[in-house]
């Protein structure tokens, strides 16, 4: 292979996080023809929630990736391959460059795929002669070029993580992908992200304790506030969305799209707040903007707390058939 450019690979950084390289994938290879909401909630990616507690920036890629990235594909009926760890390790040499020729079989294939180091990329090409890969990194911008020598081993991070996903799929009856996609919801509701310290990070509903906490005690980082309610507003929009298309397919479906519609305005009020708090400084320190904000959340809490108890009620024969592990298929 001297050279290969996949045509018409763009990324829409509407969350900057894996799912919008994800769906261009997908989209641009044609494993799917869902829209980007429809895949964020099928595949669960859009259910997690799990923050710092004092919401740092990080928030928006604590979570255990190789689990919940292979899991994403596989709830689709794709299969996936994951290379990830650190470019510190003694081995990392010997299994990224096999990784490197799968990336170029992949390409081959007509298959892009997922990259990070530093931030999310699609790699869409590769040029033998430049000895490089062509990227979209997660603002968009394409042309990015990620040369072959130094693949992984530059940057601020050594974590390294990539995700190729094969044109094997197997045909899934949409009943059950949304039957699955609120299972993964209620589970990722109630059980905690088991990568991440608990004395550091909150999941699920202890999500909204964390934050709630956080601004009512003055420990929010406020920078790291604005990027990861913005990341969960845009979630919740994407969760209200998929509801409200998916509502004749399943009863159910439309009371709890009405819920998450409800939900995403508040977090539309939310992120409003920490914008006028970001351009107008003196409002970190009202206690009256602080307060209106963990009341909003208080009442997001409620709401979505509501509408998982209404996804037990619509997914209540799956659940009690799989016993203590309904998570599990």
């Amino acid at each position: 292979m001297t050279s290969i450019i996949l045509e018409n690979m763009k990324i829409v950084p509407e969350t900057k996080t894996f799912i919008d390289h994800f769906h261009s994938v997908l989209l641009t290879s044609g494993l799917t023809s869902y829209p980007k909401h429809t895949i964020a909630c099928m595949s669960s990616l859009a259910f997690r929630m799990s923050v710092h507690r004092q919401l740092d920036a990080l928030s928006v890629t604590a979570y255990n990736w190789d689990a919940d990235h292979f899991v994403a594909a596989d709830l689709l009926g794709l299969y996936s391959e994951t290379y990830a760890g650190y470019n510190t390790e003694p081995v990392f040499p010997v299994y990224f460059e096999h990784a490197i020729e799968e990336m170029r079989i992949s390409l081959q294939e007509g298959v892009g795929l997922i990259y990070w180091h530093d931030q999310y990329y699609t790699i869409y090409g590769y040029d033998e002669t430049q000895q490089c890969f062509f990227a979209i990194d997660s603002c968009g911008n394409s042309g990015c070029k990620l040369f072959v020598q130094t693949l992984g081993q530059t940057g601020d991070s050594s974590i390294v993580f990539m995700q190729l996903i094969s044109k094997r799929r197997i045909s899934m009856d949409v009943r059950d992908l949304i039957t699955e996609s609120l299972v993964q919801a209620i589970y990722k509701w109630e059980q905690h992200d088991s990568i991440l310290p608990i004395e550091q990070f909150a999941c699920g509903e202890q999500a909204y304790d964390a934050m709630i906490e956080a601004i009512q005690s003055g420990t929010a980082d406020w920078d790291g506030a604005e990027q990861t309610l913005s990341m969960y507003r845009t979630f919740k929009h994407y969760i209200a969305r998929y509801l409200h298309d998916m509502k004749q397919s399943m009863d159910g479906l439309e009371q709890l799209a009405e819920k998450y519609r409800v939900l995403a305005g508040l977090y539309d009020d939310i992120v409003a707040i920490l914008y006028r708090m970001q351009h107008d400084r003196n409002d970190r320190n009202e206690e009256g903007t602080c307060h209106e904000m963990a009341r909003t959340l208080i009442s997001a809490q409620q709401i979505e707390r509501n509408a998982i108890e209404g996804m037990k009620q619509v997914v209540k024969d799956i659940r009690e058939a799989r016993g203590a592990t309904p998570h599990l298929r």
